[in-house]
């Protein structure tokens, strides 16, 4: 059996909930597993104690969260030399159109940029759009950036774009990595 860990950065809480769904694929497959906000403080003793590392982060305003960013500068070295993967939520990767997988390519290379971060493993994920529970302006950048990505846009529902097969299947992948 082996010892994964989760550290995830989340706007409003879908990745904590993709991090939980991976969390349970992977104790599924006989592995325990801690779950960890991002702002968590590892010291590198304590991070060695995991044969699995998987970093998570949404991204909003174009980039994903600072403090995953700062984690992963970080432990960067150790991260480079265990079995770390990396997982990132967007709404465009919710559709598979060209323009989209570009954009998501380029929040992956934004991240793997300000890191200087590698990782062996990387999965994306659709997000969510969550328009009941945002206030005025965020509803309204919200809208226009799913428009742009072919999402819905009617702000009086939530919508949920994960692909939870995808979610499972990486975390099947990530459990047989370190079996």
């Amino acid at each position: 059996m082996a010892t994964f860990v989760i550290i995830y950065g989340t706007q409003h809480n879908h990745t904590y909930k993709i991090a939980g769904y991976l969390a349970d694929t992977i104790r599924a497959q006989g592995h325990s597993v801690d779950l960890m906000p991002g702002r968590v403080k590892l010291s590198r003793a304590e991070l060695e104690r995991y044969d699995g590392v998987i970093i998570g982060a949404s991204v909003n305003a174009a980039k994903h969260q600072r403090y995953i960013e700062k984690f992963v500068k970080a432990h960067r070295d150790q991260l480079e030399r265990s079995s770390a993967a990396f997982f990132s939520v967007s709404l465009h990767a919710a559709r598979q159109k060209v323009e989209n997988r570009a954009e998501v390519e380029r929040y992956l290379a934004k991240f793997s940029g300000r890191t200087g971060w590698q990782p062996r493993r990387i999965a994306t994920f659709g997000g969510a759009l969550f328009y009941t529970r945002y206030d005025l302006l965020n509803r309204f950048i919200l809208r226009l950036i799913a428009k742009r990505a072919g999402l819905d846009t009617d702000t009086r529902s939530d919508y949920i774009y994960t692909d939870w097969d995808a979610v499972k299947q990486f975390g099947v992948e990530l459990a047989a990595m370190t079996s």
